[in-house]
C-alpha cells in the first residue's frame, strides 16, 4: 500500500500536509476509555483507491500515551466492546466488507475474522454484494446487520464462527448475475439492538423494523417509509428507533408510533441514540436532544465546553458517562458538566 500512497502523493491526489482525521464512529469502554474508527482526511479524494481505517483508542488513565492508532486496509463501519468474551473483554471493529478485528487490553489476544456471506464480492462473500453496517454485543454474543436483511451472530467462544440467522426474511440475493442496476431493490439493515438474545430488533430502509425472538422473525409496524438508522432497547424494554427527517419512534414488538406529539424542529437526520439515567439521548445533524419518556417530550441540549459543542453524530455510554462522538469533535457528560476531548490531530474546534 505504501507504494500506492506515494504514487498518489506524486500525482497530487494526496496532500500529506493535511493531518486531520474524520471520526466514523466510537464506543465507550469505560468512563475515560474510548474506542474509535477514523479515516485520514488526506485520503478522502482517493477513498475508492485506498481503503484505510484507523482503529484508535483513547485511554485517559494513561497520561503518557493516551492515544493509540492502528491502520487497517479496509473501510470501517462500526465498533463495539464485547464484555462477555471469556476471560477478557474485547474491543471490536467491523468493516463494510465483513472484516472483524478484535483485540483485548494490551493487544492480547488479537483476532481477525471474516464473515462468510458478507462483503462486496469478496472471496468470502458467496458471490453476493452485502455491506455490513453495525456490530453490537447482545446478551453474550456479537450481532452484525447489513444489506439484503442479513443478520449474523457469533457465539462467545474462541473457536466459534459467524452464522447467518435471518434466512427467512432475506430478499433475493444480489450477485454478479443480478447486476448493479438492481441494487436499489435491496433492503438494508442499519441498526441492531436488544437486551437479551430472545428479543432483538433491527431497523433499515423504507421504515423497516424486524423483531427476532431467538427462533423466528416478525415485521414490526412502523407507520413510516423513512429510512431508519438506529434502534435502542431501553432498560424498561421500550424500543426507540431514529432515522431520516426527524423520525423518532417508540413502542415494542407489536408496533411503533411517534415518540413525541410534535416532530423535532427542522426535521434533523438522526444518527445516534443512547440511554443515561432514564433519559433517551439523540444525536443528529441539527444537534443533541434529551428525551423524557414520561412526558414524551424532547429538549434541545446545547453543551458548552471551551466553546459551544455542536458536532454530533454517534453516542455511547459507559459507567454513567455519556460520550458524544462527532465527525471532528469529541465530548463527554458526567451528569453535571460537559468536557471536550481534543483530538491530537484536529486542532481546536470553534
Amino acid at each position: 500500500m505504501q507504494d500506492d500512497i506515494q504514487a498518489l502523493i506524486d500525482e497530487g491526489m494526496i496532500d500529506p500536509s493535511n493531518t486531520e482525521f474524520t471520526i466514523i464512529t466510537g464506543a465507550a469502554i469505560e468512563a475515560d476509555y474510548m474506542l474509535f474508527l477514523e479515516t485520514a482526511d488526506a485520503y478522502a479524494e482517493v477513498a475508492d483507491e485506498i481503503e484505510l481505517t484507523f482503529v484508535t483508542t483513547w485511554n485517559g488513565q494513561n497520561e503518557a500515551v493516551p492515544w493509540r492508532q492502528n491502520p487497517h486496509e479496509w473501510q470501517g463501519a462500526s465498533c463495539c466492546v464485547w464484555r462477555s468474551f471469556p476471560q477478557t473483554r474485547l474491543y471490536v471493529a467491523l468493516s463494510l466488507d465483513g472484516h472483524v478485528h478484535m483485540f483485548g487490553p494490551g493487544g492480547r489476544p488479537t483476532m481477525n475474522e471474516t464473515i462468510q456471506g458478507a462483503g462486496r464480492m469478496m472471496p468470502w462473500s458467496n458471490d453476493e454484494y452485502v455491506t455490513t453496517q453495525q456490530i453490537r454485543e447482545i446478551g453474550s454474543s456479537l450481532y452484525v446487520v447489513g444489506s439484503n436483511r442479513k443478520v449474523f451472530r457469533r457465539a462467545p467462544t474462541p473457536d466459534a464462527t459467524w452464522e447467518m440467522i435471518s434466512a427467512e426474511i432475506q430478499n433475493e440475493a444480489f450477485n454478479r448475475e443480478t447486476g448493479l442496476r438492481d441494487m436499489t431493490l435491496m433492503s438494508h439493515f442499519f441498526g441492531v439492538h436488544g437486551r437479551v438474545e430472545t428479543s432483538i430488533f433491527t431497523c433499515g430502509v423504507s421504515g423497516e423494523v424486524f423483531h427476532f425472538d431467538g427462533s423466528n422473525w416478525s415485521e414490526v409496524p412502523t407507520g413510516t417509509h423513512k429510512h431508519l438508522l438506529d434502534v435502542h432497547v431501553a432498560s424498561d424494554g421500550t424500543v426507540y428507533v431514529i432515522g431520516a427527517d426527524g423520525t423518532f419512534l417508540r413502542g415494542d414488538a407489536s408496533g411503533l408510533r411517534p415518540a413525541t406529539e410534535t416532530p423535532l424542529p427542522d426535521r434533523p437526520y438522526l444518527t445516534g441514540i443512547a440511554e443515561r439515567d432514564g433519559a433517551i439521548w439523540i444525536a443528529g445533524n441539527r444537534g443533541l436532544y434529551r428525551y423524557d419518556p414520561n412526558t414524551e417530550t424532547a429538549e434541545r441540549i446545547r453543551p458548552e465546553g471551551s466553546t459551544e459543542i455542536n458536532d454530533f453524530h454517534h453516542l455511547s455510554v459507559a459507567d454513567g458517562v455519556l460520550w458524544s462522538i462527532g465527525f471532528k469533535d469529541l465530548a463527554y457528560f458526567d451528569g453535571s458538566f460537559w468536557t471536550r476531548l481534543a483530538h491530537p490531530e484536529n486542532g481546536p474546534r470553534t
